[in-house]
């Protein structure tokens, strides 16, 4: 019952959102900072392009900057208020990056059942970043995994979990080594003493062996339905839509579209991948080092369907979740 409660709040949300006659001033400079079509917002538009600019004002500097623009009343003070929010999110996605890319370097092999790592905020652990820095983690390890920030004598760290370890429950597992920790199955926050950091990764990655869970290194993707690249377009496209708003507990449906030969292929913002499959434009964002794969194989695709509109014209996209080598069925 909370889920469809929650998903009709946001339908109604994205509802009045679309309509830019009741935005305030600062909501309409966000959006414009944003790159947002105003016309056309979804939860995604939310998720990836609106959130990340007010939230990066709390995790770099103060929050009530995001207050302060949307209270503003003067549409020149508003756009110079966004454009700093703007900038700021730039400047957090490159923390991230990097911070990110040291981790991928002194990961261990074989890798741990529960993925924890620390480091000094002046050397770019910054405590805002590191629970985004844990999903990417987890998202490329498949592992629970923790990413701690020490600055003096204080260390703070973030919990982003899988499927079948919860979060919570893991560090209630190690409470005594923790003077405070508290969040929900998929991710939680914590303190931990400085001397502690060794006897808090063997008690996570403990518990991961005690629960008994298969940790893979790999996501298992839940594809619905396979197609055609011919049996794409607008109308297809649309009638997807209409099951939105989409989110954690109401995924977009994922489609398998085999023997795809991409064409065009190209590197986007050093990190994600553009090319073309037939008529459609497809995106897989973090996937750089998929490339050769992408440039030399026939492939199968697993896919969300994408509308980008741009200048008053729609277009179907395709999102890349995966590939796979492509088998010719006997």
């Amino acid at each position: 019952l909370a889920t469809i409660e929650n998903r009709s709040i946001v339908a109604l949300g994205l509802a009045e959102l679309q309509d830019m006659r009741s935005h305030s001033v600062g909501l309409r400079a966000l959006l414009e900072a944003s790159r947002v079509n105003g016309a056309w917002i979804t939860a995604s538009t939310i998720g990836y392009q609106i959130a990340p600019r007010i939230n990066a004002a709390g995790r770099l500097r103060r929050a009530t900057e995001v207050i302060e623009l949307m209270n503003e009343k003067d549409a020149q003070k508003a756009r110079v208020l966004a454009k700093a929010l703007d900038d700021l999110n730039s400047e957090r996605r490159d923390i991230e990056r990097k911070l990110v890319q040291h981790c991928f370097s002194s990961m261990p092999a074989p890798l741990p059942n529960f993925i924890t790592v620390w480091g000094e905020e002046e050397e770019g652990w910054h405590r805002g970043i590191v629970g985004i820095v844990a999903s990417r983690l987890r998202d490329k390890t498949n592992r629970p995994t923790a990413v701690i920030s020490i600055c003096g004598n204080e260390a703070r760290g973030s919990v982003r979990s899988i499927p079948g370890i919860h979060a919570v429950e893991a560090l209630e597992s190690a409470k005594d080594l923790l003077p405070t920790f508290g969040g929900h199955k998929a991710a939680a926050g914590f303190s931990v003493p400085l001397g502690k950091l060794e006897a808090l990764r063997e008690r996570l990655d403990r518990y991961v062996l005690e629960q008994q869970v298969q940790t893979a290194s790999f996501e298992q993707l839940d594809i619905r339905a396979s197609c055609k690249l011919s049996d794409i377009n607008l109308n297809m496209a649309q009638a997807f839509f209409k099951l939105g708003p989409f989110g954690k507990d109401n995924p977009m449906p994922l489609l398998c579209i085999k023997g795809i030969r991409p064409r065009s292929v190209s590197v986007l913002k050093n990190s994600h991948i553009k090319f073309k499959a037939g008529d459609f434009d497809v995106l897989w964002w973090n996937a750089k080092e998929h490339l050769q794969d992408i440039q030399s194989q026939t492939i199968d695709l697993a896919a969300e369907i994408d509308i980008n509109r741009w200048n008053q014209r729609m277009r179907v996209q395709l999102i890349a979740r995966d590939i796979r080598i492509h088998s010719p069925e006997p």
